[in-house]
């Protein structure tokens, strides 16, 4: 035991010598002498004699604290194609602690979790206190244990790690991502509350987050957790790829402001322009000084989201033009297909199709092939406006529930534009 021990006696009205003595299991006993004189009128120690002379003393059970926490394993911590997976062991000392709750977690140098690696604790082993650690992606990281004293007090160990070879990690948006996870930084970017970032007061800063992989559908609803030191309005840019490098652009450019707590985020919820989808860079850029926390992305369920015809997994047949967002001319024999559907127990009982064609109606068979193999047909008459522009018809379908694949047949004698459908319930 190495540090400072803070002592504080109260002694009675009474002159004399005073004997204190420490003892501790494992450790040698040490003993110091000290002389009491003669008090006289002290408040404090009057209170002191009222609050506790003269009252029975409490047995306190047996505490024996943990003074050290070592972290072993019998292999390198390299993770790799070969070896997702090593065991490490907790040791306490001493041994027959009574302090033995144990919290296990993967952090970067920073102590942030990172979502390339996972710890979880196993079952005790013969008395050992066993964790397996698994990596899912490249990185550096450390594996970290505390275990908490009796009194509050917190000791950590902590093992460096390196996986390689598996590929790289990529950050979930549908799950909170801490700001200091990004992957570079714009200007000058400190350290924020909650292991947050903090932009510049003066000049353009800012963090850009590559490999965040927003699945095939994508989101386009934003949430940032801001602290501002003002009540100001703060304008936040979010880009696509790092801001004004080749390829990146501009998506918008949202605006925060909420009167200013002292050192408390606030969340904002922003509606984007567009959905941001598959594997991306997204980058937040601003010329005032804030603390950001991180952000999350809402999840979109793709079977009942916007599905524009140029979103399609596969467009073929005789006759049809892509065209952004819009499949136009089609004629016969075309199916337009939707994988990854999921309609989930509820079910889709309504199917809105935005679109157009110069006939009195044409026809439209959506087939919906569920994860066994099995197929289903709904049929639905779209009828000629003799508009020019693209308009939505909302029709009642036969439920669709569970996983599988949307096709749109079109057979043959078909003349339409598609330009999106959507899915929903009565």
């Amino acid at each position: 035991f190495s540090g400072k021990l803070l002592i504080v006696v109260g002694s009675t009205a009474e002159a004399g010598e005073i004997t204190l003595k420490v003892t501790g299991r494992g450790l040698e006993s040490a003993e110091w002498k000290i002389t009491a004189t003669e008090a006289g009128p002290d408040t404090y120690q009057k209170t002191f004699l009222e609050d506790c002379y003269g009252k029975e003393q409490v047995q306190l059970p047996e505490r024996i604290p943990v003074r050290k926490l070592e972290l072993r394993t019998p292999e390198k911590l390299l993770f790799t194609p070969e070896k997702r997976e090593i065991a490490v062991e907790a040791v306490f000392y001493p041994a027959d602690t009574t302090d033995r709750e144990l919290v296990w977690k993967v952090v970067n140098e920073a102590g942030i979790d990172v979502n390339f690696a996972k710890v979880e604790k196993c079952l005790q082993e013969q008395g050992r206190n066993l964790a397996r650690v698994t990596a899912m992606g490249d990185g550096d990281f450390y594996v970290r244990c505390m275990v908490k004293n009796g009194d509050g007090t917190v000791l950590i160990s902590h093992l460096e790690c390196k996986a390689e070879g598996l590929g790289k990690a990529f950050l979930n948006p549908y799950e909170f991502v801490t700001a200091g996870l990004y992957t570079s930084a714009i200007g000058d970017i400190g350290s924020g509350n909650e292991k947050g970032i903090a932009t510049a007061r003066d000049g353009v800063s800012g963090i850009v987050f590559e490999n965040v992989d927003f699945g095939e559908y994508g989101s386009d609803e934003l949430t940032l957790p801001v602290f501002a030191l003002s009540d100001e309005a703060v304008d936040i840019e979010i880009w696509l790829g790092a801001p004004h490098e080749a390829g990146s652009r501009l998506i918008d450019t949202v605006v925060y402001q909420k009167p200013s707590i002292w050192n408390v985020y606030q969340e904002e919820t922003y509606k984007l322009p567009e959905r941001i989808k598959g594997v991306a860079t997204i980058a937040f850029l601003l010329k005032t000084k804030v603390h950001i926390k991180g952000f999350t992305f809402s999840r979109q369920e793709k079977a009942f989201g916007t599905l524009y015809g140029g979103e399609a997994n596969a467009v073929y047949g005789d006759t049809f033009t892509r065209d952004g967002n819009i499949v136009r001319d089609i004629g016969n024999n075309v199916t337009i297909v939707y994988d990854n559907m999921d309609f989930g127990q509820e079910g889709a009982s309504l199917v809105t199709v935005c679109g157009r064609t110069p006939l009195v109606a044409n026809t439209i068979h959506i087939h919906f092939t569920d994860e066994g193999g099995d197929t289903v047909n709904r049929i639905v008459e779209f009828t000629g406006t003799g508009s020019a522009e693209c308009k939505p018809q909302t029709f009642s379908i036969e439920k669709l529930c569970g996983k599988g694949r949307i096709e749109l047949i079109f057979l043959p004698g078909c003349n339409f534009d598609l330009e999106y459908l959507k899915f929903g319930s009565k």
